[in-house]
């Protein structure tokens, strides 16, 4: 979460919503101007008891509650409902919702960085905590849980920062079976097809169920090799939205086909947030941004048609330059030039070009591949330029 400089108002169900983040509340001004703006309902965020305070009362909660909360659940629920949290929540907050005739509906999270993975028995109340534990290869890979996922019951998998990995939980026998070790994963997600998938920050990977690993989708595969991955959702039908830190990508798992959207399409993709994709009810995606979010529905993005012409732009031998001319190999400039014939000791030699597409100039992505040399597409580097030696 980073700061705004604008109130932000939107829709949700038919209700006009505001969002206003935690200290942003106590300014009464803020409050007024979100309902002044047609808010309906404000969102009203809160994180107390983990950041120090002045206030008498107020705080850090004791760590020792809650390495106890298992033995001794009733101490932090009181700590949580005491004045570090929602009965100081509870004095000021609720005066914001009467004074401007506007539902208020706030959340206090509280949890600890690296605290391992729990799991509450909603009947009794009784917590499991899940721990790493460096002598059992059965335990948690690390304590840093990100993001989770039920497969099916009494199978769960959890996406863990700091190289943790996926850690996949017997809930039956409390042990852990760990893949794609040395992976940040930012995002787990099951198409309607059965077929899970999982975002990283070394790129998107497919389970695959029959050999129970997980397999990289690139270039090879995908005709795109998409890194930093940072969220994952499908849309209705069952394409997958990729949030990336070049932009978002449309992937058809059964066509094996790519599309880009980056800056031509307003996406802001060096600030798009972790884990932050969503599919409404009726379609309607979302990816949040340092600046709000941005929104569409999948069927009503319109692609262009037309496929850019790939031009050649430059022509290298031996790291030299080649002009056109009568002596040169290079009859007339490389653009214009349909066959170039080698000598022998010419078979070290490069190409730079460019797609014509004035529209999206930003957003184009080009692979190659040279008939007898590439066993495999290759995509563009940062200089488009192509490189063969001894062919």
């Amino acid at each position: 979460m980073t700061p705004g400089d604008s109130y932000c108002v939107f829709k949700i169900k038919g209700w006009n919503c505001g969002i206003l983040i935690c200290y942003d509340n106590n300014i009464i001004e803020n409050v007024r101007a979100t309902t002044l703006l047609g808010a309906n309902i404000i969102f009203m965020p809160h994180v107390t008891m983990c950041t120090p305070s002045p206030r008498p009362g107020a705080g850090f909660v004791d760590p020792q509650l809650r390495k106890n909360r298992e033995r001794d659940p009733t101490s932090l629920r009181l700590e949580f409902d005491g004045m570090k949290g929602r009965d100081w929540l509870m004095k000021w907050l609720p005066s914001r919702s009467y004074d401007n005739a506007v539902y208020t509906v706030f959340s206090n999270p509280i949890g600890m960085d690296g605290g391992g993975l729990d799991k509450m028995d909603t009947k009794t109340g009784v917590f499991t905590h899940y721990i790493h534990n460096p002598g059992d290869t059965n335990s948690i890979t690390n304590n840093k849980a990100v993001s989770l996922f039920e497969n099916q019951p009494n199978d769960l998998w959890i996406g863990n920062w700091n190289n943790g990995g996926i850690n996949r939980l017997n809930v039956k026998t409390g042990n852990f079976k760990h893949y794609l070790s040395q992976s940040n994963i930012t995002s787990i997600l099951k198409d309607v097809d059965g077929t899970t998938w999982v975002g990283t920050e070394n790129g998107l990977f497919r389970y695959d169920g029959k050999t129970d690993e997980f397999y990289r989708m690139n270039e090879e595969n995908t005709g795109l090799d998409i890194t930093n991955v940072v969220s994952l959702v499908a849309d209705d039908q069952n394409n997958l939205w990729i949030g990336s830190f070049s932009g978002i990508y449309k992937f058809n798992p059964k066509k094996n086909e790519s599309i880009f959207y980056g800056k031509e399409s307003s996406i802001q993709s060096q600030y798009l947030f972790y884990g932050s994709a969503y599919k409404m009810s009726d379609g309607q995606l979302f990816f949040g941004d340092n600046g709000g979010y941005c929104s569409f529905y999948p069927g009503k993005l319109k692609n262009s048609p037309l496929i850019p012409k790939i031009q050649f732009t430059n022509f290298w031998i031996n790291n030299q330059e080649i002009k056109s001319g009568s002596n040169s190999v290079l009859e007339a400039p490389v653009s214009d030039t349909k066959e170039i014939h080698l000598n022998y000791d010419q078979n070290v030699f490069s190409f730079s070009f460019d797609a014509m597409d004035y529209a999206n100039s930003e957003d184009k992505q080009i692979i190659y591949k040279l008939d007898g040399y590439n066993k495999e597409w290759r995509q563009q580097g940062s200089e488009s330029r192509a490189y063969y030696f001894n062919v």
